[in-house]
Parts: structure tokens; C-alpha cells; sequence
């Protein structure tokens, strides 16, 4: 049903920028996406400027209201959006701690962790801030084609070719997250320059009256970003997150020496090799 409804009523939706939760899609294709724009844009003389946005609770933050409220801009009506409605009234909650236990709690925001749908609640929550920025003008662009907001569910990243665009993004992201009660993560946010020349540039981009901090690398998906654009300290560190797996194994007895050789080696070939391999596609 749900299917029906994103192909006749909501015609484009996700945005194309989101990656998480389709099919055919994953964390490399939006890191690959991230990448290509980021060396495309080098290659034809430009700076790059990325800001990195961690969301706050990006499931627990949903409100209710507002959640229907877009899934009706969405076209989703009638006895289907009813039925989405009755699932979420009157939803209540304790806590427990110890022996002791709250008064209830009238539940009013948030999604089911797990929930069937929750992963399509949270796309049609952020998708309008997704169009918002593939439109505006302001985000990089690999000839023609708008690339300049990969996004994997919660995990934002604003790419840009100057920093007065970036902050444009930027802003676009603070007056959207204001309005419909998203938090972002100021702390666990920061911003990346890419640049094939040596010297360092520096920016100051806000978000409302808070500094993003800038670094020379960031944590994208899991795939270490260098602003150098050098792939040797990607390598070491995915070698090192091998290596930890290793040892963290065979710390435990597990070793292909072991009891079970056979149950060790396959232990190895599906945690240890992937974790050193994760991301070499790129």
C-alpha cells in the first residue's frame, strides 16, 4: 500500500539525495556520491567546503502532529491517514529505575524503534529539507546534475563551492530543524575544506549563534574524509580497525588454532575482513 501511495500520489519521493532505507542503495553509494562531487569540483579548480551534521535523536525528535501533517502535503488522506493517526493516539509510557517507577507519561513525539514504518516516517519528516536544499542553488554540482546534499536517513552533509554557499545551507538547515522541532548536534558537527593546494583555509560558519568546528577530517559514514585528499591515511585507519577486530577475537579464544578451526576462520572471514574492507570500493 505504501508503495502505491509514493508512486501515484508523491510522485518524487525520497529526494534523490537521500540514500538510506532504498533499495539499490547503501552507505558507499552515498559516500561515493559525496566523493565523486567533492574530487569532480577539485578537478575543475574550486575549493570544496563540507559541512558534516549530526542530528540529535534523529527518531526520538519526530513530533506527532507535525508528522501527519506532512504526510499530508505528501497526499497520503483519507482512511489511510487515519489509520497512520489511530496507531500514535494515545500512546503512554512509564519509567523505571530501580524499584521506583514514574507517573504515565503521554507520549507525543517519536517513532516505534523498529517499527515497520517508522524508517518511511522519517523520510517523509525530513525529505522537504532535502528538496529545500537540492533547489536552492546554493549546494555543488557535478556538471549539471544537483549533488550537493548526500544524505544517508540522518547523517547530512552539505557540499558547496564557496563558503558564503555553505552558510546559505546551513542556514536552510536552522530555520527547517526550528520550525519543525529538529535538534542538530552542534557539538558532534564540524566542517571540511577540500583543496589539492597545500595551504590551509579557514572558515567560520555558524549555525544560528553557534560555531561549527573546523577539522581536517571528518567520520562520514563510517569512511574517514582527509581534507588532502590522501588515500594512504584511509588505508592505515581501516587497517587499525582490522587489526582491533583481530585481536579483540582472538582476545576472546577465539583463534583459527582453536577448538573449532572452521568456526573461527569463518568468524574471521565475516567480521574481521569486512571491518578492514569496509569502504575500499571507494
Amino acid at each position: 500500500m505504501i508503495n502505491e501511495y509514493k508512486t501515484e500520489l508523491i510522485g518524487q519521493f525520497p529526494s534523490p539525495q537521500q540514500h538510506g532505507f532504498q533499495k539499490s542503495l547503501s552507505c558507499v553509494t552515498a559516500a561515493f556520491n559525496l566523493q565523486e562531487t567533492i574530487y569532480y569540483n577539485i578537478e575543475h579548480g574550486s575549493n570544496v567546503y563540507v559541512a558534516f551534521l549530526d542530528q540529535k535523536a534523529a527518531f526520538d525528535c519526530i513530533n506527532h502532529d507535525r508528522l501527519f501533517l506532512k504526510l499530508g502535503h505528501l497526499g497520503i488522506q483519507g482512511k489511510c491517514l487515519r489509520l497512520f493517526k489511530e496507531s500514535y493516539e494515545s500512546l503512554n509510557c512509564v519509567v523505571k529505575a530501580c524499584s521506583m517507577t514514574s507517573d504515565v507519561i503521554n507520549v507525543r513525539r517519536g517513532v516505534r524503534q523498529g517499527g515497520v514504518l517508522s524508517t518511511f516516517y522519517y523520510l517523509a519528516y525530513i525529505d522537504e529539507l532535502l528538496q529545500l536544499l537540492e533547489t536552492s542553488g546554493y549546494g555543488a554540482k557535478v556538471m549539471s546534475v544537483p549533488c550537493g546534499n548526500p544524505t544517508f536517513a540522518d547523517d547530512l552533509s552539505l557540499i558547496t563551492v564557496s563558503p558564503y554557499n555553505l552558510q546559505k545551507q546551513v542556514d536552510i538547515v536552522y530555520k527547517y530543524c526550528k520550525a519543525w522541532d529538529m535538534q542538530i548536534n552542534v557539538s558532534k558537527s564540524n566542517v571540511v575544506t577540500f583543496s589539492s593546494r597545500r595551504n590551509s583555509l579557514t572558515t567560520c560558519i555558524l549555525y544560528g549563534c553557534d560555531h561549527i568546528q573546523q577539522d581536517n577530517s571528518a567520520e562520514h559514514l563510517g569512511i574517514t574524509q582527509q581534507s588532502n585528499l590522501k588515500l594512504t591515511n584511509r588505508i592505515d585507519i581501516r587497517l587499525q580497525k582490522g587489526k582491533r577486530s583481530f585481536f579483540a577475537m582472538a582476545g576472546q579464544g577465539i583463534h583459527p588454532q582453536g577448538v573449532n578451526p572452521l568456526v573461527s576462520c569463518d568468524l574471521y572471514r565475516k567480521i574481521v575482513v569486512p571491518t578492514a574492507l569496509y569502504g575500499a570500493e571507494l
